[in-house]
């Protein structure tokens, strides 16, 4: 068999005896371009080092690293994320570099890399220098509140700074107004998500903490009727105290609206049938919060794996947010995709399939995103 793929070597495999027909055959491609280092970062304790195509762990051991005198600090070297090709070599393209020796530590980094350094492919990196700066360990990078409409659900991302391998934890202090999951494990980069469902008006606190660590961040949440979420002006990222406690989170930023709720009620439909009215914080009425109106007329068509979703425009709207899934029951769950345009056209879809779709404007402040309600839910099966 013979492949071939633009930017590699064409590759041959071994003969093959057909009939039956052979499945999962095995066939190294080799890069033809010189791989390059894509970044460096230098932390208290540790460095990461990321190249643009995956290296052979045996060769990255021979880098270097200096302090900004010029003096060698050893390391141990990991790489998560690391893959194995068919023949069992492992191969990665991130790599952790922890410091064996921290007596002194350096405001600068500066790493060496020789030409012994390889790729898969066997081909050498360029000699090359490399500096960066010295920061804090790890922190934890995201929103600091989130308000969520009942009936909606939100998507709450977080990064993790400095990430090497850590578990992290996540508490929510109130799970009779929202319920939280942790929706992936968190990527060899550091970035994590966690899926947001309201089930009453009121508050509650979400806790990310890091394990063994005294580092933790507070996201304040809020069910109402808007979703958005944003960061506070003096919003920074929690790190470990001189005493190796937790930075204490701020205060939750102070709500437009207030509703009106029996406390003694946990049921989404108690609370919503109970509400009066809205208290406004700032004497701002309802009717001035500035949300987009509702998206009306949209249409939907069916092409071959995909479809065409067109609407009327909404007036002082900065974007729209598309929302679609094979079920109606969990579309509140479904993919979502943001587009500047009153249309777009949705790919990559299963064929023979329903979709259920509905979209959403939104305008932006500053950097936050807000939202409107949603139209009404059609459906479109796609073509074979």
């Amino acid at each position: 068999m013979k492949v071939e793929l633009d930017g590699y070597e064409t590759a041959y495999s071994e003969w093959l005896e057909v009939p039956p027909p052979q499945t999962n055959v095995n066939i190294k491609m080799n890069r033809k371009e010189k791989p390059v280092v894509d970044s460096f970062e230098a932390y208290e304790t540790f460095a990461v080092l990321t190249f643009s195509q995956y290296m052979s762990p045996e060769t990255v051991k021979n880098v270097q690293l200096q302090d900004a005198d010029g003096n060698e600090f050893k390391y141990s070297l990991s790489y998560p994320g690391d893959e194995t090709d068919a023949d069992g070599n492992v191969y990665a393209r991130r790599y952790i570099l922890r410091y064996e020796n921290m007596a002194e530590k350096s405001k600068m980094m500066h790493l060496m890399i020789g030409d012994g350094v390889k790729s898969s492919s066997g081909i050498s990196l360029d000699q090359e220098k490399r500096t960066a700066s010295t920061v804090p360990d790890l922190g934890i990078i995201g929103d600091d509140y989130v308000k969520i409409a009942i009936g909606d659900t939100f998507d709450y991302e977080f990064q993790l700074k400095g990430y090497t391998d850590e578990k992290i934890t996540i508490q929510i202090d109130n799970p009779s107004i929202v319920e939280c999951i942790q929706s992936d494990e968190v990527s060899t980069d550091g970035k994590g998500k966690i899926l947001l469902k309201p089930l009453a008006y009121g508050s509650a606190a979400i806790t990310i903490s890091v394990e063994g660590k005294a580092i933790t961040k507070k996201i304040d949440v809020s069910v109402c009727d808007e979703t958005v979420s944003g960061k506070r002006e003096s919003s920074e990222i929690n790190l470990p105290s001189s005493t190796d406690q937790p930075s204490p989170a701020p205060e939750p930023p102070a709500s437009t609206q207030t509703p009106v709720t029996d406390q003694k009620s946990d049921s989404p439909k108690d609370t919503q049938n109970k509400v009066q009215g809205l208290i406004s914080v700032q004497g701002t009425e309802n009717k001035k919060t500035g949300k987009p109106a509702k998206v009306s007329s949209l249409k939907l068509k069916a092409k071959k794996k995909c479809f065409t979703a067109k609407w009327k425009k909404v007036k002082g709207a900065k974007g729209y947010q598309i929302q679609y899934a094979v079920s109606k029951k969990k579309l509140s769950k479904g993919k979502r995709k943001n587009v500047k345009k009153a249309s777009v056209t949705i790919k990559k879809l299963k064929k023979k399939k329903t979709y259920y779709v509905r979209v959403r404007a939104y305008r932006q402040s500053g950097k936050k995103k807000i939202y409107g309600r949603w139209s009404a839910v059609k459906k479109v099966k796609i073509r074979k």
